[in-house]
């Protein structure tokens, strides 16, 4: 297998992002102006519990694969760790299957309970059968990634992402005559769909590469103590990430219906914040979630080496990158953030909302690439506690200061500007804690000019 080094593997996966981004806001652009924020905030209250489902199925597998191939590929006899995979894609079919099985039996009366809104329940429901394409694509995502060949990753990237802008906006205007519900329905058929294109271009590049026509092997107990160890804690942080989603879904319109406004108003709200605010405050995430994907696996070889000086180095690489794109975009976005929301969206409303958000903006750049720094170095209980006090901290900042507030958009901004610092200043803390040694040691080799330069 032709392996990537760190720079050419985040490089990689940074042109295909750009290219998805482009798409991204193409789509969010086009489907706020079909269903209308108040239709984005309805399928973004249940997209949370979704999202749940799916770290559910998945409980932290592919990470554990991601982190595990260094130390398993010297061991497998096909040189790449292909065992580990299948073992792994066992383990993953079964816990999906019940998972998936589970909530199409209980999802009608559990969403009933959880929302006001009925109107969740069908794209829900449409939604669940991609759970299986998602986790055992993960799974090859992460054998080639632990691998360090970020090319297939980033071309299943392209091919969802495609997929879902050309199924999704062509059903959802295909729908519009008929109503907001069957926009709806279209719109989890869309991820359905790019989730399939996704998981076959995969499943072709994976076998083609190695010649296997099997993705399933009986685990061994060995093996799958070592996924578990690393996945559980990390399913515990995507967890928490997905129920603090899940209950930001239903707490904050909650609050707004508690101020006087209606279930429109709050839905349109809603919509406000995660079909408009969060796209453009995420546009570094191309950088972050690239750099974040090609350094576990560059940190995890290097510490089983003992490579300090590599891992220093590429800390540093990570953590400069983000810093120098993410301070322009945070300033760009605090001055042109409402222009954009308005040309592109047509949701003047936003605007205000981008100004308060945008310079934390970097603190939630800096999160997520902590987040990766943290699992090349195996911290990932550490990081769970991280993230469950940023949520924590987020959702009773979210019921408190939503009413407390004379404006209540100030308010609810607020609260994810004192999440975003809280946990970035966490990692990053943890991350000094615990490599305070390696770092000056590679800091003064750097600065002595006898730093060795690995790709």
């Amino acid at each position: 297998m032709t392996e990537q080094n760190f720079i050419s593997g985040a490089f990689t996966l940074m042109s295909a992002g750009v290219i998805v981004k482009a798409l991204g806001f193409f789509y969010q652009i086009v489907i706020v102006r079909i269903v209308g924020t108040e239709g984005i905030g309805i399928f973004n209250m249940v997209y949370p519990l979704y999202t749940m489902a799916m770290v559910l199925t998945c409980a932290g597998i592919p990470a554990a694969i991601v982190r595990l191939t260094p130390e398993y590929r010297e061991l497998d006899t096909t040189g790449d760790s292909r065992s580990l995979l299948r073992m792994a894609e066992t383990l993953l079919t079964l816990s999906t299957s019940v998972v998936t099985g589970f909530l199409i039996l209980v999802s009608p009366a559990l969403m009933r309970y959880l929302y006001q809104d009925p109107r969740v329940i069908p794209p829900f429901l449409l939604l669940l059968p991609s759970l299986l394409l998602i986790a055992v694509s993960s799974a090859i995502r992460a054998y080639f990634q632990g691998n360090r060949d970020m090319r297939p990753t980033a071309g299943a990237q392209l091919i969802e992402q495609i997929t879902r802008v050309v199924t999704g906006l062509g059903l959802a205007w295909l729908a519009a005559p008929y109503g907001l519900h069957w926009m709806l329905i279209a719109m989890a058929a869309g991820v359905l769909c790019s989730e399939f294109a996704g998981f076959l271009y995969l499943w072709w590049r994976f076998s083609r590469q190695t010649r296997e026509r099997s993705l399933l092997r009986r685990p061994s107990k060995e093996v799958s103590k070592a996924i578990y160890r690393f996945g559980l804690p990390l399913t515990v942080t995507r967890l928490l990430l997905s129920a603090s989603g899940a209950a930001e879904a239903m707490v904050l319109p909650a609050r707004l219906l508690a101020l006087g406004l209606n279930a429109s108003q709050s839905a349109a709200f809603y919509g406000q914040i995660t079909g408009v605010v969060f796209p453009l405050l995420n546009i570094p995430a191309i950088l972050t979630s690239s750099v974040s994907t090609a350094i576990i696996p560059t940190i995890a070889e290097a510490q089983a080496r003992r490579d300090y000086n590599l891992m220093t180095r590429r800390i540093i690489q990570a953590l400069g990158l983000t810093l120098l794109i993410g301070i322009p975009i945070s300033i760009f976005l605090f001055y042109f953030g409402p222009t954009l929301a308005s040309f592109l969206f047509r949701v003047e409303e936003a605007g205000p909302l981008i100004q308060w958000l945008a310079p934390a903006g970097l603190f939630l750049w800096l999160s997520q690439l902590s987040s990766g720094i943290l699992q090349g170095m195996g911290l990932v209980v550490q990081g769970s506690i991280n993230t469950l006090i940023s949520c924590s901290l987020r959702l009773a900042c979210l019921w408190y200061f939503t009413v407390s507030f004379a404006d209540y958009s100030a308010g609810v901004c607020a609260a994810y500007v004192v999440s975003f610092v809280t946990n970035a200043l966490l990692n990053l803390i943890l991350i000094r804690r615990h490599s305070a040694g390696w770092i000056k040691a590679g800091l003064d080799s750097y600065r002595t000019g006898i730093y060795k330069v690995q790709g």
